[in-house]
C-alpha cells in the first residue's frame, strides 16, 4: 500500500509540474520509491565564444537509462545508453557535438550512437565502452571500424590517463577540466560541459532545464 501511495503521489507530482524545471524535486520523489537518478541537461545551446553567436541548439529527453539529444534542424539524434546510475554519477556530461569521442570523463556509459531518426540503419557514429568493477573505463571501441582504445592507468579519482596524454583538473573528485592531446573540456558545478575545443576551434555551452536518467 505504501508503494502504491508513493507511486500515485509521484504521478500527480510529475503531471502537476510538467511545464516547470522540477528536476531536483522529481529526483527526491523517485528516491522515495527506491529509484536512483542522474540529472542531465534538457536544452543545450552552443555559442561561438569569440563573438557570442548562437551556433546550434540541442533538445534532449530521457527514458530509463537512455539519454537522447537532437540538434534543431537536423535529422540525426545522439543516443547515449548508460549501464547504471551508480556509474553515471561518477562522471561528467559531455555536449552532443563534442569532437573527442573517447569521452574519458563520462562513466557508466554503455554506448554512444548517432543515427538518422528516419532511417536507423544510417549510423553516423557508434561507440561502446567497457568498465571494470570500480566503474573505471577499460576500453572505447568504434563499432563502425572495430578500432579499440584500451586504458590501464588512472588518476586518483578513477579517470583514465591514456599513458600520460590525458590530464584533469578536479573539483571534489569530479573533473572541472579535461585535457586530451590538445583538446580540452571545462565543466560547471553540475558536471555539465561549459567550453570544449582546441587551439583552432572552440564552443561555449549554455545548458538549461533538466531531465533524469533513472533505474
Amino acid at each position: 500500500m505504501k508503494t502504491k501511495t508513493l507511486s500515485l503521489l509521484l504521478s500527480f507530482f510529475l503531471f502537476a509540474n510538467c511545464e516547470e524545471n522540477s528536476g531536483n524535486d522529481t529526483i527526491a520523489l523517485l528516491a522515495l520509491l527506491g529509484r536512483q537518478c542522474k540529472s542531465m541537461p534538457q536544452k543545450i545551446e552552443s555559442y561561438n565564444p569569440n563573438i557570442g553567436v548562437l551556433e546550434d541548439t540541442f533538445r534532449c529527453s530521457a527514458s530509463g537509462l537512455v539519454y537522447r539529444c537532437q540538434r534543431d534542424g537536423n535529422d540525426f539524434v545522439n543516443i547515449r545508453t548508460y549501464l547504471s546510475i551508480q556509474g553515471a554519477k561518477l562522471g561528467v556530461v559531455d555536449p552532443p557535438d563534442a569532437s573527442n569521442f573517447f569521452i574519458v570523463g563520462q562513466r557508466g556509459l554503455a554506448s554512444l550512437k548517432v543515427v538518422d531518426q528516419f532511417d536507423p540503419s544510417n549510423v553516423a557514429r557508434y561507440f561502446t565502452y567497457v568498465y571494470d568493477s570500480a566503474h573505471r573505463l577499460v576500453s572505447n571501441k568504434n563499432e563502425l571500424n572495430s578500432a579499440t582504445i584500451s586504458f590501464t592507468d588512472y588518476d586518483g579519482n578513477g579517470f583514465p590517463l591514456g599513458g600520460g596524454s590525458i590530464s584533469y583538473a578536479s573539483d571534489s573528485g569530479m573533473p572541472s577540466e579535461i585535457f586530451d592531446s590538445g583538446y580540452s573540456i571545462t565543466y560547471n558545478s553540475k558536471g555539465w560541459a561549459k567550453i570544449a575545443g582546441d587551439s583552432s576551434e572552440s564552443h561555449e555551452y549554455v545548458s538549461s532545464g533538466s531531465v533524469e536518467i533513472c533505474e
